[in-house]
């Protein structure tokens, strides 16, 4: 359970340091080292599998994702204006930020511009601008509660 906490973590630190990287794959080879230890007492050929098999295997999986994640955060954290947000990330952005400073009033829609007046060379973000480093943070919280979901069920189910 430490390790699968320390995994979560990842989404915590700064995408600007290259850290994340490091610890990530730290974090993958100690669950790979612990899997190892784990399964070394158990017979060869039973036919049940012990839960905290289970557990750590889909552990490792899930710390593999997250290191997969961390590296293109890192990479996608280094992107310039010149590179486009995805329109979908930018309304995904406005409507969390609309849900949480609106506190019980009205959400009202927010309108994009439309694509026919815009420039063929000027890149659709929408009106207002945001930096990759800014969607970047914002997947990483988001990320985090859903690993971090995801640990608490299976924890929940597998123990």
């Amino acid at each position: 359970m430490t390790l699968a906490t320390l995994n979560l973590c990842v989404f915590l630190l700064p995408n600007t340091s290259e850290e994340k990287a490091g610890y990530s794959i730290t974090v993958v080879f100690a669950f790979a080292v612990f899997n190892i230890i784990v399964s070394l007492p158990f017979p060869q050929n039973s036919d049940s599998v012990a839960f905290i098999v289970v557990f750590l295997i889909i552990q490792t999986t899930k710390t593999t994702s997250t290191t997969v994640l961390a590296f293109a955060f890192l990479r996608t954290s280094s992107f310039d204006e010149k590179v486009a947000i995805p329109c979908t990330l930018i309304l995904l952005l406005r409507y969390l930020k609309c849900l949480s400073s609106s506190k019980g009033n009205r959400i009202v829609p927010i309108q994009i511009r439309s694509t026919e007046t815009r420039m063929s060379d000027e890149p659709f973000t929408g009106d207002v601008e945001y930096s990759w480093k800014q969607v970047v943070t914002f997947l990483d919280v988001v990320l985090l509660v859903i690993f971090a979901c995801i640990l608490v069920t299976m924890s929940l189910c597998l123990f």
